[in-house]
């Protein structure tokens, strides 16, 4: 469904996903959400996205972000969970890893 590119997923799909990366990925959000409880829906969101792969490209013809806005949101995400600057590509790298 999220690989489709003319799907338009639903807050059920997403909620789908999430019980199946959780399932496959050790607790992946409940892990992620332990380690950095601050994170919200949105970055919860494309922090899932990441790890099924999608590309930048992607996860934004699936969202209201485009490639500039969801760079942008990765380089925070990442300096809020790790306390110093990274770049969108070090939060793909982690979460992919994670």
């Amino acid at each position: 469904l999220y690989h489709d590119v003319l799907s338009s997923p639903t807050s059920a799909d997403y909620h789908k996903l999430k019980a199946a990366l959780d399932t496959a990925y050790d607790n992946f959000t409940q892990r992620l959400r332990e380690f950095y409880p601050g994170i919200t829906e949105n970055e919860m969101w494309f922090c899932c996205m990441i790890k099924t792969g999608l590309t930048s490209k992607e996860i934004c013809l699936k969202s209201v972000y485009n490639k500039h806005s969801l760079g942008m949101a990765k380089h925070r995400l990442y300096g809020k969970m790790f306390h110093k600057n990274g770049s969108s590509t070090d939060l793909d790298n982690f979460i992919k890893d994670f």
